[in-house]
């Protein structure tokens, strides 16, 4: 899935805005800094997933990328 997510990104067919996205999604779960901590149980770990379903949804949608098919 991260292949062709990075396939995305340097394909020239891909919108920038969906460049763009994947590449905030990449920072923000790479970062130390978040909405919310990651040391607080449950919650801290939610908002990145929340994050994560949001990039995927606005991806699949503005492209042809479909993550399920990817194995």
């Amino acid at each position: 899935m991260i292949r062709e997510a990075f396939r995305k990104v340097r394909s020239v067919d891909t919108p920038m805005r969906v460049k763009i996205a994947l590449v905030f999604l990449l920072v923000y779960l790479a970062s130390p800094i978040d909405i919310i901590p990651d040391f607080i149980p449950v919650i801290g770990q939610l908002d990145d997933l929340i994050v994560s379903v949001l990039v995927i949804r606005y991806v699949t949608k503005h492209t042809d990328f479909d993550f399920r098919k990817v194995s």
